[in-house]
């Protein structure tokens, strides 16, 4: 099997289910994704890669975190006695690989605690636990790429809602007043997230946690968490169980002072990433760092402060293992030629120091998805809980009627640009993704997208690169980092001869960039 670039592949290994070569490596494989690929073909990538990764260890002591095919990169972790390996694009750098999978397994440790607590779960309720597994990453898969936007997902950006600038404050205002109105209500209430149409409204979280709520669709049945029962029933209500680190609770402590939360402690956790967990005084920093830049119009603007956002996470240690690959009838063979050792992430242990159970309240209407996190318990509070129900419902009914009436007017309006240029600009403290760019896009709107991302890879890699600029013969796209902003910029049709390109073409680009920066908008 060859992998490719377009399909983001990602699996999860039971190593004690195959111990030896002479058992079958499907009884291992307990979710491979995409699920169009044959069994056959399942088996012999998975199985080469296990495979190596094992020599490697017991050979060596330790093995390589990412390995680099003919045609793509598999970044490995391993939780226990499971491995978990995603694929990425070969101009991907090893850290952001491995940060994508960090993401994966941090959202399913906040949706079912762990490999071990959801096994626990199904056979206290008799469910299959293959089956549960299957549904949840199923869910988290598509989520991951970002439901077929290809730009998105390589960004890993978040959807924030898009009006017009003369009723951008008032559906912030009322977003806001609807969240800390639901706080203010029950003193169990820790936080809460408003979404319309899977784009941001508002949100009290940090960005990593405001991202793992754009899952949740208002009519979704399948969600990758497990559903509390009430007696209680509420229309377009549901009540799930998710789990935070002590971390993430004293970074909602600190954002939204609570009482002390000494009931919701659950047990050690197992699952890794101890980059991302974001500790209260670096959320508080964060905070004041996005009210400084903050605008008083700004619901989509890069420095809204409806997010505090959290820091970027680093991976300072990283290996690859490249490999070259050959085509046959079944899958590609994998021929190791060098290989940087000792630098695995093998998570045999909790690197988060406790576990802490909550309680979450979805109430969806037609297009908008209000989410709160409860303290454990706040389910038994069943007045309380009517009060959220209407004040949400009647805040929610506001807030889409006044979005609607814009939006229809905003896809009028929508229309391909007939500039000769096209651009996008990123920011990385909210997670904002903008630009002039309509889908489905042209191939030559898919180059820049990927060029662009590629720039965005280098930018991440190292804060001291400012400016790229990458060149054909027809086209200049050239990437500036400024702060927390990225722009990058496609001229069009820019003819140039072999050798230097002429000083017109960066001219251009920095006069545009320019202007981006001054608009910061998503038209000029």
């Amino acid at each position: 099997m060859t992998l490719t670039t377009e399909d983001m592949i990602f699996f999860v290994f039971d190593n004690d289910r195959v111990k030896d070569e002479s058992e079958f490596v499907e009884d291992g494989i307990l979710y491979f994704s995409p699920n169009s690929v044959e069994k056959t073909q399942q088996c012999g990538l998975v199985g080469q890669l296990i495979g190596i990764n094992q020599f490697l260890k017991k050979t060596f002591g330790s093995s390589a975190s990412v390995y680099c095919l003919q045609d793509a990169k598999v970044a490995f972790r391993h939780i226990e006695h499971y491995t978990l390996g995603l694929s990425g694009k070969l101009y991907c750098s090893n850290s952001l690989l491995l940060e994508l999978l960090d993401q994966f397994i941090e959202i399913f440790r906040f949706y079912q605690g762990s490999f071990e607590v959801l096994q626990k779960i199904c056979e206290s309720q008799s469910k299959d636990f293959h089956e549960e597994l299957q549904k949840t990453w199923d869910c988290l898969t598509a989520f991951i790429k970002r439901y077929g936007d290809t730009t998105s997902s390589d960004f890993q950006s978040v959807p924030y809602v898009k009006v017009p600038k003369e009723i951008e404050l008032e559906v912030y205002l009322q977003s806001v007043h609807l969240l800390q109105e639901a706080l203010d209500m029950v003193p169990g209430v820790s936080a809460g997230c408003l979404l319309y149409n899977n784009q941001v409204c508002c949100s009290q979280m940090s960005l990593e946690m405001t991202s793992r709520f754009i899952v949740i669709r208002p009519k979704q049945q399948n969600l990758p968490c497990q559903q509390l029962s009430t007696d209680l029933e509420l229309q377009g209500v549901r009540f799930f169980k998710v789990y935070l680190s002590s971390a993430e609770v004293e970074s909602l402590k600190a954002l939204n002072p609570l009482p002390p939360i000494s009931s919701l402690k659950l047990k050690k956790n197992l699952s890794p990433s101890a980059d991302h967990c974001h500790h209260s005084d670096k959320q508080m920093n964060s905070s004041k760092t996005a009210a400084k830049h903050s605008t008083s119009n700004g619901l989509a603007s890069p420095d809204s402060t409806s997010l505090a956002a959290g820091s970027r996470p680093q991976h300072s240690n990283e290996s690859s293992s490249e490999t070259d690959g050959s085509s046959s009838s079944s899958c590609e063979q994998i021929l190791v030629k060098n290989c940087e050792l000792g630098n695995d992430v093998a998570i045999h242990s909790p690197t988060y120091s406790d576990l802490f159970e909550m309680e979450m309240f979805v109430q969806g209407s037609s297009d908008s998805v209000c989410v709160l996190l409860m303290e454990k318990g706040s389910l038994s509070d069943i007045t309380a809980l009517k009060k959220i129900w209407k004040h949400v419902l009647m805040g929610m009914s506001e807030i889409e009627t006044l979005i609607r009436g814009t939006a229809r007017e905003s896809r009028k309006s929508e229309h391909r640009s007939s500039s000769d240029f096209r651009y996008l600009t990123f920011n990385s403290l909210t997670g904002s993704l903008n630009g002039d760019l309509l889908r489905p896009m042209t191939s030559s709107e898919h180059n820049f997208c990927q060029s662009a991302q590629m720039m965005h890879t280098e930018f991440k890699a190292s804060e001291d690169v400012r400016e790229i600029t990458l060149r054909t013969r027809q086209s200049v796209f050239a990437g500036i980092q400024d702060g927390y902003d990225e722009f990058f910029i496609w001229l069009k049709g820019f003819s140039m001869r072999p050798g230097l390109p002429s000083s017109k073409a960066d001219l251009d680009s920095k006069q545009l960039i320019s202007k981006l920066k001054k608009s910061k908008t998503s038209s000029f």
